[in-house]
C-alpha cells in the first residue's frame, strides 16, 4: 500500500515541485470570508516585489488561498499538513501542532502508507518524507 506520487520522490527538486503543482496555482478571482481576508498582509508591506522577503510573504499567500480552497481550512490556523495517498485518494491533514503530525504519520507508516510532513509557515518550507 505504497504511495504512487510519494514513492517517486528522490531529491529536494521533487518536493519543490510537489509544493509548487499542488499548491501554488493561480486560483482566480476567488471571494474569501472576510475573517479570512483580514489576516492578509497589508498591501504596503508586500508593495515590494523585488525584495524576497515580500516574495516569500506572497508565496505563502497564494500557498494558503489554494489550501484553503481545495482542502478548507487556513494554514494560519493549521501550519503544518500531512500529505497522504489513501485508496489512490490524496488528503491532506491540518495539524496544530509538530508532534501531532508526527504521530500521525508514524502511524500511517505502520499501517503501510507514506506521507509526507510539510510545515508550510516556516521561512523555509519543510518538508520530512516517512516511507
Amino acid at each position: 500500500m505504497t504511495n504512487k506520487t510519494l514513492e517517486t520522490f528522490e531529491s529536494n527538486s521533487d518536493f519543490s515541485y510537489f509544493i509548487n503543482s499542488r499548491f501554488k496555482k493561480d486560483i482566480g478571482n476567488m471571494r474569501f470570508p472576510e475573517k479570512y481576508e483580514q489576516k492578509r498582509p497589508p498591501k504596503t508591506v508586500i508593495a515590494d516585489k523585488s525584495n524576497p522577503e515580500v516574495k516569500n510573504i506572497v508565496d505563502r499567500e497564494l500557498i494558503r488561498d489554494n489550501i484553503f480552497v481545495l482542502h478548507k481550512f487556513d494554514i494560519y490556523e493549521y501550519p503544518i499538513v500531512v500529505f497522504y495517498e489513501n485508496k489512490s485518494k490524496e488528503i491532506l491533514k491540518p495539524f496544530k501542532l509538530p508532534k501531532d503530525a508526527e504521530k500521525f504519520s508514524i502511524s500511517l507508516l505502520d499501517k503501510g502508507y507514506y506521507s509526507l510532513l510539510i510545515n508550510i509557515m516556516n521561512h523555509e518550507i519543510d518538508c520530512k518524507l516517512y516511507k
